[in-house]
């Protein structure tokens, strides 16, 4: 399997700017999950074509069922689906063996995620021995996935859309390379600024995540 390092957006052979981070962070995925090495991912104008989405000067960032539309035609293998749910669902579907390329809005990551970004982001969330991980395509290319709360998480993806929903593209993990992964990611070097990982019920609700934080960090 290759390596799971950042796949950084900024320099990318292909990107023609930095509003390609929904092109990257489903490209980790591909490879994280092992449907593609990353010597055969297509490349960032035939991503946007199978979605329809060409680069145009501006922002021009696709949305998620764009992603789905150029899996479907350059991946049918990944079985790609549209998630939409709290955080209770969105964990329990990792947790049943996937991997996820997820809509964020980056101000409401922890600081040590945002890399000076604050818009409406894509970032690949993956799930192993208990713990959330984030490659986020703005990270330095080939650094360590970083680790992430619930918490976090469930904040700064319900205010992407201010539907207390988290909105992504799942593509399971194939069997083949699960033991690999969750190998690679015991091995990760975690900065020392990782908060501790805080456990949370299965149960929990993410609009009612999303309305304490705006009511504690004073968001409207």
């Amino acid at each position: 399997m290759s390596s799971l390092g950042v796949y950084n957006q900024v320099h990318w052979p292909g990107v023609g700017d930095v509003d390609d981070c929904w092109v990257i962070s489903t490209f980790w995925v591909l490879v994280a999950a092992g449907i593609l090495t990353r010597d055969q991912l297509p490349s960032v104008h035939a991503f946007r074509d199978a979605a329809g989405v060409p680069d145009k000067p501006g922002p021009t960032g696709g949305s998620n069922a764009e992603i789905v539309r150029a899996l479907n035609k350059l991946t049918p293998e990944a079985g790609a689906r549209l998630f939409s749910g709290n955080l209770s669902g969105f964990v329990h579907t990792l947790k049943s063996g996937y991997i996820a390329s997820l809509a964020v809005n980056s101000m409401y990551l922890p600081s040590y995620l945002r890399f000076g970004f604050k818009g409406r982001h894509q970032i690949a969330v993956v799930y192993q021995n208990g713990k959330l991980y984030v490659m986020n395509p703005l990270a330095k290319e080939g650094s360590s996935l970083l680790q992430i709360s619930q918490v976090d998480l469930a904040l700064a993806a319900i205010t992407f859309s201010q539907d207390g929903r988290f909105h992504g593209v799942m593509v399971r993990i194939g069997g083949a390379v699960r033991k690999a992964l969750d190998q690679a990611i015991k091995q990760l070097n975690l900065p020392p600024v990782i908060r501790p990982y805080t456990e949370m019920s299965d149960f929990i609700d993410g609009f009612a995540v999303g309305k304490f934080y705006r009511s504690k960090h004073k968001v409207h």
